[in-house]
């Protein structure tokens, strides 16, 4: 309990340390260029280009770490992890097994309640090559 105190108290801190922390990686090699092309004097430009070109590439750098952080936090879109939660549709049923459709392949699964071909399915967990699933309940929307 009190982890979740702490970690919901200060999760602006947290996120801005992270975005500051991955703009200055990206940042320093921008100085570095724009510091190499003045010492070797490639480009004859004047202190206040420095200063814009310096900028515009710290307001890049900002932009590239926040777009990291968010994609850092999304859920894994491979794998196993991927697959709970997702929507699958039964082919067939045999015995007690449903062969369920996902994605383009097809897995064996299991469910507590009977269920119709052609019925759409959330999958639940996965154990090795069998899919738990449940029936997705159809909302109807007053439009």
């Amino acid at each position: 309990m009190e982890k979740d105190n702490w970690s919901n108290r200060y999760k602006g801190a947290r996120v801005i340390l992270i975005v500051l922390g991955l703009t200055a990686l990206f940042f320093f090699d921008d100085v570095l260029l724009v510091f190499l092309v003045e010492e070797i004097e490639l480009f004859k430009v004047s202190g206040r280009l420095y200063s814009l070109l310096l900028l515009w590439f710290f307001i890049l750098s900002v932009g590239l770490a926040y777009a990291v952080f968010h994609i850092m936090r999304k859920r894994p879109t491979t794998g196993l992890e991927a697959m709970e939660g997702q929507v699958g549709r039964i082919l067939s049923k045999s015995g007690e097994l449903y062969k369920v459709s996902f994605h383009g392949e097809i897995w064996n699964a299991e469910c507590e309640e009977a269920l119709k071909t052609g019925e759409r399915v959330k999958i639940v967990s996965v154990d090795g090559l069998m899919l738990a699933v449940t029936p997705v309940k159809e909302e109807l929307h007053n439009s």
